[in-house]
């Protein structure tokens, strides 16, 4: 029985049957990538998409930072922030100061000079 003559009894294009026989399950592909990352996830969870890429090519997969972002997203990974914010106070003293500098040639300043 040839190929034509099957779709037509199973009521499927042609084009259809040779998509679906060359196309491969793209879950199973993914498969065992989505379970590398979340291992690292929960051994690193503190990395981002660029350091979790580095880590997966570090262990042999050949990955792109855009496939483990969207596999990230995918599957809810997301880091732990860990990094101090920088109090605004602080920023407002050092323009202060270098403002002070720029105005005034003397290494002290007092409240005459302002």
């Amino acid at each position: 029985m040839s190929v034509g003559q099957m779709c037509t009894l199973a009521e499927v294009s042609r084009a259809g049957f040779y998509r679906f026989r060359t196309t491969p399950q793209a879950g199973d592909r993914d498969l065992d990538l989505r379970d590398a990352i979340q291992r690292i996830a929960l051994e690193f969870p503190c990395y981002g998409r660029p350091r979790m890429t580095q880590e997966l090519r570090r262990r042999g997969w050949p990955v792109g930072h855009n496939r483990v972002a969207r596999i990230m997203r995918e599957d809810n990974i997301f880091l732990a922030m860990r990094r101090k914010r920088k109090s605004a106070l602080l920023r407002v003293r050092q323009l202060f100061s270098e403002f002070l500098a720029s105005q005034f040639c003397s290494d002290r300043w007092s409240v005459t000079d302002i």
